[in-house]
């Protein structure tokens, strides 16, 4: 299933980019500090956590953009870390 800014369950993300196809988005690394308050960073990062862990369901979706926007610890900041975080403590979030 795609997923798109549509299905992001927190309305209060900032627009700072012009989509998930500006440069800016589309060409994070690793290393790139993520901003989760930005739709389209989240919606990517989301997007790949899920096509590396072969997860396809809306469920599976909100619970990453929550355990990013929720859970996460805040000095997790690299979008390479958060990706581990996540896919690491996936399965032990409630």
């Amino acid at each position: 299933m795609n997923f798109y800014t549509n299905h992001l369950r927190f309305n209060d993300y900032l627009v700072i980019h012009n989509g998930e196809h500006d440069p800016c988005v589309s060409q994070l690394t690793d290393d790139t500090l993520i901003n989760r308050s930005e739709c389209h960073e989240v919606l990517l990062l989301i997007r790949e956590i899920m096509q590396r862990m072969e997860l396809d369901s809306e469920y599976s979706f909100h619970k990453i953009e929550r355990m990013i926007r929720d859970i996460t610890p805040p000095a997790i900041r690299q979008r390479k870390e958060i990706m581990m975080w996540v896919m690491a403590n996936f399965y032990t979030v409630p």
